[in-house]
């Protein structure tokens, strides 16, 4: 499952954090302004100013000030004062806190445009995170389902930021946890032992994630049924359970309940090492990876690191040991291993770390595994963990006992948290199996884009449908997913995502395969360069543009936030087609250089922001 990455160089762009000349002559002026040849990095920024009447670019003199302890007002005249002459920068002016900035066009769109031409595949890449080593952990399924569309954001997500911080520069280990031991897993397998009859995948034709998740949730169907039987013998319903005792009565019910009992039983023999259960186990597991390696390899998941709960998850219950002997933890009335937290506004009772039968929890392994990855990983700078919202409390308890523990680096571990992914119907419960499967909306959205296509192409070959209909549903996926902030909820609409127009993917993907069939009608006529003429307000807004797509791979990469890139290909995107509808490239037979340079430099960098966002571009939409 593991595959060395071979995609992406890190040979950085020289404009990062700087705009084009700008930045020399911005460097100069802030030297003489502050009175010092050493100016640090963060100040050299320009921006776009929120009205284009101001001025092309615009710098913000707040940080810059602070440093030199004058106001924003005061230093910003001065920076004026002190702005020395430019070829790219044609004047200056001070509007409080802002110093406005135009550009010669001419000589401001060469040093751009020249600029992509030369960087081509690495331009908007820098060296910001030089020497450092980051480990990305993301989709982490369990074996017991198939991959669902919450994993579909997470490796979307997982696989974005990793791209981001390797175009930054640093090392970069994609890993994937594999949850593939606990009571989730057994509950699958009692419910294989006691419906399966010996089928398996091949038996039924289904996939092997799929074929083991059916499984999990007839066991949850049947626990459930018992469990309102069992209400129900004392006179309750689900609905009339009160809110404030529903926890303490559903676990009454798992203990004296003989089926939950016998996961549970089951799960003590695995950790036991119980040879028929082991066997089972492997069996199961070893379908659902085969499922998983087919899922993964459509969608462009792929891992340099792998890990196994079942190889963690005893590492995990030493450590916890070895701490609780040192005086770190307590064990409690009813025999289970915990640890206060020493915090009440994160958790008012001890965190347990291992049940009373001595079986581990979901924290056992994630200690063993975080040791692990700091063992085996020199230098290891830091590790994201990808994933869902609703685990916010289990990585602000893991860090903390980490911490209590004494590893120095639990401050290079960082939570990204996600909302969830919600469509028309309602939540998703994986238990009731009213989950969409990953694979399942994706032939969806591949069966949608083979209609678009084949309503505007009736008599195209059935192969190449399929090909080009296949890169759409990866685009339209892909796009929805990363559009969004990981912080904020997602409502999957499938018909949005898969339009040609508007903020989708397949705008994009258009985007790119338009700028090819201008570049080929162009290349069958003369080219002719009129270096004399004005360049016009959307020929300009374009290069500005193009100018800025290195800061927003530089802030997406800060912020761990791919919706920052995928909103700068967006608004480029936009500023082409603005361009492109006033500005003919090929005019009475001739192409005109300029803007022919212009389109060739937008779709190199649409095609390196989607390449970041693993979105693939067809040759024909």
């Amino acid at each position: 499952m593991a595959r060395a990455n071979t995609t992406i160089s890190v040979e950085p762009s020289k404009t990062i954090g700087i705009l084009f000349a700008v930045g020399k002559t911005l460097r100069i002026a802030l030297e003489r302004t502050i009175n010092s040849s050493v100016v640090p990095f963060e100040l050299l920024k320009v921006s776009q100013p929120p009205d284009q009447s101001l001025g092309d670019l615009a710098y913000s003199c707040f940080q810059a000030a602070k440093y030199a302890g004058s106001t924003p007002a005061e230093f910003a005249k001065k920076l004026e004062q002190n702005w020395p002459e430019s070829q790219i920068v044609s004047s200056v002016q001070a509007a409080g806190p802002y110093l406005n900035l135009r550009l010669d066009r001419l000589e401001a769109s060469n040093e751009v445009l020249g600029m992509v031409e030369h960087d081509a595949n690495r331009y908007g890449q820098n060296m910001d995170l030089n020497g450092k080593t980051m480990m990305v952990e993301y989709l982490a399924p369990n074996t017991n389902k198939p991959l669902h569309i919450g994993h579909l954001r997470n490796g979307v997500i997982g696989t974005v930021v990793a791209n981001l911080l390797r175009a930054s520069g640093a090392n970069v280990l994609r890993a994937n946890n594999i949850n593939d031991r606990g009571i989730h897993i057994v509950q699958s397998m009692l419910s294989y032992l006691t419906w399966g009859n010996g089928e398996s995948p091949s038996d039924t034709g289904e996939k092997g994630d799929h074929f083991v998740g059916r499984y999990y949730v007839m066991f949850h169907k049947e626990a459930d049924r018992l469990y309102s039987e069992w209400l129900s013998q004392r006179g309750l319903t689900k609905d009339s359970v009160p809110e404030d005792r529903k926890k303490d009565i559903k676990k009454e019910f798992d203990r004296q309940c003989p089926f939950v009992q016998h996961s549970y039983e089951m799960l003590s023999r695995w950790e036991a090492g119980d040879p028929e259960v082991l066997s089972l186990w492997r069996k199961m597991n070893e379908w659902v990876y085969a499922g998983f390696d087919q899922t993964n390899g459509r969608l462009g998941f792929w891992f340099e690191k792998v890990y196994y709960e079942s190889n963690t998850y005893k590492l995990g219950k030493e450590i916890i040991f070895e701490q609780l002997a040192m005086g770190v933890g307590q064990r409690a009335e009813d025999g289970s291993l915990a640890i206060d937290l020493k915090n009440p506004k994160l958790s008012k009772r001890p965190i347990t770390l291992l049940r009373a039968d001595g079986t581990s929890v979901y924290i056992t392994q994630d200690v063993g595994l975080a040791v692990t990855r700091f063992q085996e990983i020199a230098g290891l700078s830091g590790v994201v963990y990808v994933v869902a919202r609703e685990q916010e409390f289990h990585f602000k308890c893991l860090f903390e006992i980490l911490r209590q523990y004494g590893y120095p680096w639990h401050s290079r571990l960082f939570h990204l948290s996600y909302g969830m992914v919600n469509l028309p119907s309602g939540k998703m419960k994986s238990r009731e199996g009213t989950v969409v499967d990953a694979d399942d909306l994706v032939d969806q959205l591949h069966s949608v884009a083979t209609s678009i296509i084949r309503k505007n192409e009736p008599d195209a070959a059935a192969a190449d449908v399929e090909r080009r209909a296949e890169a759409v549903a990866l685009g339209a996926l892909k796009y929805m997913l990363a559009s969004t902030s990981p912080h904020n909820d997602i409502m999957f609409d499938v018909e949005k995502s898969v339009s040609f127009e508007g903020n989708t993917g397949p705008y994009l993907q258009y985007a790119c395969v338009r700028i090819s069939a201008i570049e080929e009608k162009a290349g069958g006529v003369p080219v002719y360069q009129d270096s004399g003429r004005a360049i016009s307000d959307l020929e300009f807004e374009v290069v500005k543009m193009i100018c800025f797509y290195p800061e927003a791979v530089q802030n997406a990469a800060a912020t761990y936030d791919p919706s920052v890139l995928a909103s700068y290909l967006y608004e480029t995107a936009k500023s082409f087609s603005g361009f492109y509808a006033d500005c003919p490239v090929v005019h009475d037979g001739r192409a005109d250089a300029f803007r022919l340079a212009i389109c060739k430099t937008t779709k190199q960098v649409l095609s390196n922001g989607l390449d970041l966002l693993g979105i693939p571009i067809p040759d024909r939409m």
